[in-house]
C-alpha cells in the first residue's frame, strides 16, 4: 500500500489495524494527486487530540479526564435536584458552597477551552458549527454562562429552567 509522504506511517498503519485492514507492506511513495492528504500541521495534530483518543497515549487521558468531569457534572445535577442537597448549591452560606460553586467553575473552564480548541482546530467553521457533538457541547455549557451573566443583573433569576440544559452533559458521555 502507498500514500504520501507527507503522512506519518505509524498513523497509517495505526488506522488500518483499527479497520481490520492488514497491507503486506506500507510505503511513503505515492504521489500526492492520488489522495488528499491529511495535514500535518499543529493544527490538525491538536484536532486529532481532542476528537480522537486513540491517536495518542495524551489523547486518551485527556478523553478520559473529560469523561470524569461529565460524570462529576452529572452527579452534581442529580444532587443539586435533591432537595435535601439543594442548599449546599444554591445557598452562598453553606458550608460546601464554595467547593461545589468552584468545582462547577473549573468543570466549565475545561469544557470551555476543549469546545474554544475545538473550534479553533476545526477544518471548517460550517463543519464545526453542524457537528453533533460541538451542538451537545456548546448546550452543555449555556447554563454556566447564561447564570454567571445573569447573577451580575439583580433583575434577573436564573432559574431552573436553565440548570435543565445541564442534562445535555449527559449526552456528552455518549459522544
Amino acid at each position: 500500500m502507498k500514500f504520501p509522504t507527507e503522512l506519518d506511517t505509524r498513523l497509517i498503519e495505526k488506522e488500518l489495524e483499527y479497520w481490520g485492514l492488514q497491507p503486506k507492506k506500507v510505503e511513503p511513495t505515492a504521489k500526492r494527486n492520488d489522495f488528499v492528504p491529511i495535514p500535518n500541521t499543529l493544527k490538525a495534530r491538536i484536532h486529532l487530540f481532542l476528537v480522537d483518543p486513540s491517536s495518542t497515549t495524551a489523547a486518551g487521558i485527556w478523553a478520559g479526564v473529560d469523561i470524569v468531569f461529565i460524570t462529576i457534572s452529572i452527579i452534581s445535577f442529580i444532587l443539586e435536584t435533591e432537595p435535601a442537597y439543594n442548599p449546599a448549591f444554591t445557598n452562598p452560606d453553606h458550608i460546601m458552597y464554595p467547593f461545589l460553586y468552584w468545582m462547577d467553575v473549573c468543570i466549565a473552564g475545561f469544557f470551555s477551552i476543549d469546545l474554544i480548541i475545538r473550534a479553533i482546530t476545526w477544518p471548517s467553521v460550517k463543519g464545526f458549527l453542524t457537528n453533533g457533538q460541538n451542538i451537545v457541547d456548546f448546550l452543555s455549557l449555556l447554563p454556566f454562562y447564561a447564570q454567571l451573566f445573569m447573577s451580575k443583573m439583580a433583575f434577573f433569576d436564573s432559574g431552573r429552567i436553565l440548570r435543565l440544559f445541564r442534562i445535555f452533559r449527559v449526552i456528552k458521555l455518549f459522544k
